[in-house]
């Protein structure tokens, strides 16, 4: 009481510096604060206080991560309200508690059918917020080779259930049909249920995650090149003939890369139509541009991709 120094609380801190984090994709760190606080006002604090009126700030420009999930319905209908055609499911548990959500909108579905051609890449990508959980997407190539996304979807994790659920809503705007291809990872429970949900389309790997896989649990000097080359190949004969090479050096990868489905991996196999996509790079492009917004409540980062994509298309239309 005698020797203690006045000091503002996270509050007060919060309150004076949340202009700063409106409209940017982080705004400033707590050591950052602590700057601002000695520069523009001469008052020292610590970090733990610095660290507390950042989550303030945050939380007073970006809304409370409780009360994004009481919105949900408000915030679907408004979507539906301004995009005819868009379809959005939401889905809790015995409880009433948040487990899944899917929005996709309805004018990229309507190009989808129009314009783009039949090949989507799926992915997840964990979210940063309090209370967790991982966004899942599905995008595909336009004619200029922009990402064009079609589907977004949060949920608790990547598992069987919510793969599952996830390819359930996604056909209802995407349906199953022989010239429909996806690209993944090799993810067991992705696999799954895109065997159960679309069984008549067809299923692509991602080639770089195929190398990883062979990377870490084998060895043989030159095979991961190998591999490449052989996916790449146009040729039927010549990929047999680089695929020999593999066996050769390592009968295991070969034994390997065979059980996962030669058709999956090797160009000149795939019974569909890929259209030169090897990988799920366009998806983690997605993912790469919400780096940011996945650190927001969910109803904050659903509306930052709803304005990321209105700032696409009017820059490409442009």
């Amino acid at each position: 009481m005698n020797n203690g120094v006045r000091t503002a609380s996270a509050k007060t801190i919060g309150s004076l510096i949340m202009h700063m984090y409106d409209g940017v994709k982080e705004g400033p760190k707590s050591n950052d604060i602590i700057q601002i606080m000695r520069m523009e006002h001469g008052c020292e604090i610590s970090k733990s206080l610095a660290w507390d009126a950042r989550e303030y700030a945050i939380s007073l420009v970006r809304g409370i991560p409780d009360q994004s999930f009481r919105k949900f319905l408000k915030y679907l209908h408004m979507l539906k309200e301004a995009n005819p055609g868009t379809h959005t499911f939401y889905e809790t548990n015995f409880d009433g508690k948040f487990r899944f959500l899917f929005v996709s909108f309805g004018q990229l579905v309507r190009d989808f059918h129009t314009a783009m051609r039949k090949i989507l890449i799926v992915d997840g990508t964990f979210l940063k917020s309090k209370y967790k959980g991982v966004l899942l997407v599905a995008t595909t190539l336009d004619g200029n080779s922009n990402l064009y996304p079609i589907a977004f979807a949060v949920v608790d994790s990547e598992n069987d259930h919510s793969w599952d659920w996830f390819f359930r809503q996604l056909k209802v705007i995407v349906p199953d049909e022989r010239a429909l291809a996806f690209v993944s990872d090799i993810n067991n429970s992705l696999c799954k249920a895109l065997e159960n949900g679309y069984p008549l389309s067809q299923h692509v790997i991602c080639i770089h995650h195929l190398l990883n896989n062979v990377v870490t649990h084998y060895r043989g000097n030159g095979v991961v090149g190998l591999i490449a080359k052989a996916s790449k190949a146009y040729r039927v004969v010549d990929f047999r003939k680089r695929f020999q090479a593999v066996c050769n050096i390592s009968p295991a990868i070969g034994k390997y890369l065979t059980d996962v489905d030669v058709t999956k991996w090797a160009r000149c196999q795939f019974q569909g139509y890929r259209y030169d996509i090897r990988t799920t790079n366009p998806a983690e492009s997605i993912n790469s541009s919400l780096r940011s917004p996945r650190d927001y409540p969910v109803i904050l980062l659903l509306d930052s991709i709803r304005e990321m994509l209105i700032r696409w298309f009017f820059e490409r239309r442009t």
